[in-house]
């Protein structure tokens, strides 16, 4: 961990505000969701990385991007399987009966 040198103060609400330069150099947005974490005698808040990502489809071409809009899978007809191990995504197929 890397010391700062700001200190802050808990308000009566137990608020503390993170500093304008902390939030700039770790590009936090305001409402943007953040995680604590206890470590022994230390308290880390940590961001929440989110990933978005686009499904484009034509009616015999798709493709799944990243937010930067990198390509990650493509083929002519992806099955959800497929898309979900592009994502890095732990699944299990099941089974289902017709209702």
């Amino acid at each position: 961990m890397k010391a700062t040198g700001i200190v802050r103060r808990v308000d009566d609400l137990g608020r503390i505000v993170i500093p304008r330069d902390i939030r700039r150099m770790m590009q936090i947005k305001e409402s943007e969701p953040m995680e604590f974490f206890v470590d022994k005698d230390a308290i880390v808040i940590k961001k929440i990385e989110t990933n978005s990502y686009t499904l484009r489809q034509t009616e015999d071409w798709v493709e799944l991007l990243d937010e930067k809009g990198k390509v990650l899978v493509e083929g002519h007809s992806l099955r959800p399987e497929e898309i979900l191990t592009a994502l890095n995504i732990d699944f299990e197929v099941e089974e289902v009966e017709e209702m």
